[in-house]
């Protein structure tokens, strides 16, 4: 019988609670002054190829500006994906918990989520992923779940 060596987490709705896209989208259209569905479609055209790391933020924005026929993007586009995501999303310390309990136990805790180079970067300054071994983010490995590659 093979005995269990890891447990894999994914981060949203796991450790970590994220606000509803729809209130990023709303940011979004708010800032960029335009309608919340139009920002709606634009983003998830766009998004998949953030998750997949295909483009960077500059041309994801930059694609976004270009579709939603914008002149310029507002001042602070930079800050969009990550200004309500760090105000809203919310740390479950009783699943990390979990996970040091299971690092005390000789379990490895992979971490595998589909995700965007901006979220990666602010969980890294917040030393989220401290537990997780390996790391595998669909913006960096090119492929979102439940893709079969």
């Amino acid at each position: 019988m093979a005995s269990i060596k890891a447990v894999i987490f994914d981060c949203g709705g796991v450790f970590l609670h994220n606000p509803a896209l729809e209130i990023t989208l709303q940011d979004i259209a708010t800032s960029c002054q335009l309608p919340y569905e139009k920002t709606e479609r634009i983003i998830h055209e766009l998004l998949p190829n953030l998750q997949r790391g295909k483009c960077d933020e500059e041309p994801f924005w930059e694609g976004f500006r270009t579709r939603a026929g914008l002149a310029q993007l507002p001042e602070n586009y930079c800050d969009l994906w990550t200004r309500k995501y760090l105000q809203l999303s919310r740390i479950d310390d009783q699943t990390l918990s979990l996970v040091e309990e299971l690092h005390r136990y000789g379990y490895k805790t992979p971490v595998l989520s589909n995700t965007i180079p901006p979220h990666v970067r602010v969980n890294r300054e917040r030393n989220l992923f401290r537990l997780f071994e390996p790391e595998i983010f669909s913006c960096d490995i090119g492929w979102r779940k439940p893709e079969a590659a």
